[in-house]
């Protein structure tokens, strides 16, 4: 219905400024309005400059997106090592003694801060900056690319909850850990990608309090 207005209007358009026309040129004359309203229209709305930067950003996020698929490589234990650490932890009688805490990786005070925000208190990490990314694509394959793309992934409010790539984003942080990246720049890599410098943002990733935990 909209595209028979539209040629509708321009049928009387050119008869009214053009009475004489044949209706071949009237033909060829509304072809011509049509490509030309066709053009101002793109032109105004920009969606050619749209669609390249929606195409430079699409190759970004591609690029961004990418991961070196033996990143973990000879890093995890083999089943066979986890079966046969598992068994160190049953007795004789096969009952189960879980692992002490002071085996498990801990943080210093210093650490855990970096993802701490309590705003009355004024308590509020430093910026992700710089430092922390040289210090990520040093120490693992991690590109600059790939920091952003998965700030820009976990904000994107079109992407459902169980749509995002929470697997991607969970061996980003084990390959962190893995090849030795300081327990710091991973809080505040953490508090980065998930927008938590973003007043108001629900999906933030952050400690709200500070609780000493000594068993």
């Amino acid at each position: 219905k909209i595209a028979k207005k539209k040629k509708k209007h321009l049928l009387l358009l050119c008869v009214a400024k053009n009475p004489s026309l044949s209706a071949k040129h009237l033909a060829e004359y509304i072809i011509m309005l049509s490509r030309l309203s066709y053009r101002t229209v793109l032109c105004t709305k920009s969606p050619f400059i749209s669609v390249l930067s929606a195409r430079s950003f699409s190759t970004l996020d591609e690029k961004g997106a990418d991961r070196i698929e033996d990143r973990l490589a000879g890093l995890m234990k083999t089943d066979a090592e986890i079966d046969a650490e598992l068994k160190t932890h049953f007795d004789d009688e096969g009952s189960y003694k879980p692992p002490h805490m002071s085996s498990f990786p801990s943080m210093t005070r210093r650490d855990v801060m970096m993802n701490v925000r309590i705003p009355p208190l004024g308590i509020e990490p430093p910026p992700f900056g710089e430092d922390q990314i040289r210090e990520i694509t040093e120490k693992t394959t991690l590109t600059r690319e790939n920091i952003e793309w998965t700030r820009k992934h976990w904000l994107d409010q079109e992407i459902k909850p169980d749509q995002k790539e929470h697997a991607k984003l969970a061996y980003d942080m084990l390959e962190m850990y893995k090849k030795g990246v300081s327990y710091a720049t991973i809080n505040l890599w953490i508090d980065y990608y998930s927008g938590a410098d973003i007043p108001g943002n629900k999906d933030a990733i952050y400690n709200r309090s500070w609780a000493r935990i000594d068993s």
